[in-house]
């Protein structure tokens, strides 16, 4: 299984591995938000306004790709992903958001989950062309609550709530959580961390994704 590293400006990491989210979609067509560097992947991130002509927008993803040598585009702005991949040669990855599903390319799946089983979120896409896109997870919640009472919180925020706490590994939804005493009562905290997301990319790996986004 073949991991990647998205990076966008204005990281210099390059080489084999890197998938450079350096360009947008806009109203003209394919823009590059900065001087990309050397990469595997070509990134596309935004899509402020919808291009006018989606077959020069596939001519120009095309061409860059040529150019740069990238192997392959990610797609991971909301907005029509397919009508990029019309050359053989390019790999999609296309960011899972929309129905229909697109007919070509790998779709990509977010491994943020707030309840359930994350291997049956993986199995739901059984028999498709599938990667997996690492996001963290950084949410408390009520106890008991459901998924919409989620309230997201930073880095920093869930660091002065982990102080004296223990954390465990959710063996259902592979991400870390630990339970503490809010101002109202008891909640807890799921997050993410290098352990949960090895774990989940093991998983992925199991499942017969193909890739993995981190």
């Amino acid at each position: 299984m073949k991991i990647y590293t998205v990076v966008s400006p204005p990281s210099k990491a390059s080489g084999d591995g890197i998938c450079a989210a350096f360009y947008r979609l806009e109203k003209g067509g394919l823009t590059r938000i900065a001087e990309p560097p050397n990469a595997e992947l070509m990134g596309i991130s935004e899509m402020p306004s919808a291009p006018e002509d989606w077959g020069a927008v596939a001519r120009a993803v095309a061409a860059e790709c040529g150019k740069m040598r990238y192997r392959g585009v990610f797609t991971f702005y909301d907005g029509p992903q397919d009508e990029l991949l019309k050359s053989p040669a390019l790999r999609g990855y296309l960011k899972y958001h929309t129905s229909p599903e697109p007919e070509e390319g790998c779709l990509v799946i977010p491994s943020r989950l707030s309840g359930g089983s994350f291997r049956d979120m993986l199995s739901a896409f059984s028999g498709r062309k599938t990667a997996l896109r690492c996001l963290e997870m950084s949410k408390t919640f009520p106890m008991p609550s459901s998924a919409a009472e989620g309230r997201r919180t930073t880095p920093e925020e869930r660091a002065a709530l982990l102080k004296g706490c223990a954390t465990f590994l959710s063996s259902e939804m592979l991400c870390k959580y630990f339970t503490y005493m809010g101002p109202n009562g008891p909640r807890y905290c799921l997050f993410d961390d290098a352990e949960s997301f090895s774990e989940k990319a093991e998983c992925a790996r199991r499942a017969g994704f193909e890739a993995v986004f981190k």
